[in-house]
């Protein structure tokens, strides 16, 4: 069983105290330490995955033009915004979250570089001419699980909106030529995107393994494909180490973000 006590990764400003990682859900809002996520009205609350997202993936400040696909609350658009100097749409459905992630874009230090969309990606590729040096989506998932009931839970926790071939035809749609999509999955959906991604011609280039603890098996992948073959860079993160506290590597990978790394 895990160390609850030290499973932190977010305060809560308004009780003043750490909160566990996996248990966001039942908090309004989460600072860190350059902007704040209200998530109280969106149909999926902020989690670790989305960090993980956000901090993994590979910027530079070259980056120009960047979407990030069912947004959600934006934090990931956020992350970015706060890595790199590149313009960001962020795309939601849900017309709450939608709202939601306006709010906390126009609260952030990056207002003025955040766009939020009340668009489902089959919607925007078809009138979205633009393309994008760099596409991140935190893509829903569970499609073998018990649905909840709530439409817009499960619209978020579901892939039967947005399965993975249909998300990567369209995100290659909007893809630069030389451009990378970056996202995070379950570690048994592996195959299901890797083959949707080669369908579409895209080669993946980085894969990273996600595990609780050292001797536990990956639940997660984080992976970025290209147009462009290259060799494949391996590796893998525990979030956990062996005395359940947070990895020396979470903390490197994360410390721009949590107030208390």
């Amino acid at each position: 069983m895990m160390n609850r006590e030290k499973s932190y990764s977010a305060i809560n400003e308004k009780e003043k105290k750490p909160v566990c990682i996996f248990a966001m859900m039942g908090n309004a809002y989460f600072s860190f330490k350059q902007f704040t996520v209200f998530h109280d009205r969106c149909a999926m609350k902020t989690g670790t995955d989305g960090v993980l997202l956000g901090a993994w993936v590979e910027v530079n400040r070259s980056l120009t033009r960047v979407l990030d696909i069912g947004t959600g609350s934006g934090l990931i658009a956020l992350m970015l915004a706060q890595r790199c100097d590149a313009m960001i749409d962020g795309i939601e459905p849900h017309r709450e979250s939608c709202r939601q992630a306006k709010e906390n874009a126009a609260a952030s230090p990056w207002s003025n570089r955040i766009t939020i969309i009340e668009e489902d990606l089959q919607t925007y590729t078809n009138h979205r001419k633009k393309t994008y040096e760099l596409i991140v989506c935190n893509p829903p998932y569970f499609s073998r699980s018990l649905k909840p009931p709530e439409e817009a839970r499960q619209m978020a926790r579901h892939s039967d909106a947005l399965p993975p071939s249909l998300l990567m035809l369209h995100a290659s749609r909007l893809l630069s030529p030389e451009g990378t999509i970056a996202l995070i999955f379950p570690f048994e959906n592996k195959e299901i995107f890797h083959t949707a991604a080669a369908a579409e011609g895209l080669f993946e280039k980085r894969e990273t393994l996600v595990r609780t603890l050292p001797p536990t098996k990956p639940f997660r992948v984080l992976a970025e494909y290209t147009f462009v073959p290259s060799p494949i860079i391996r590796d893998e993160l525990c979030i956990y180490n062996e005395s359940r506290d947070f990895s020396r590597e979470y903390r490197e990978l994360t410390k721009d973000f949590y107030l208390h790394f």
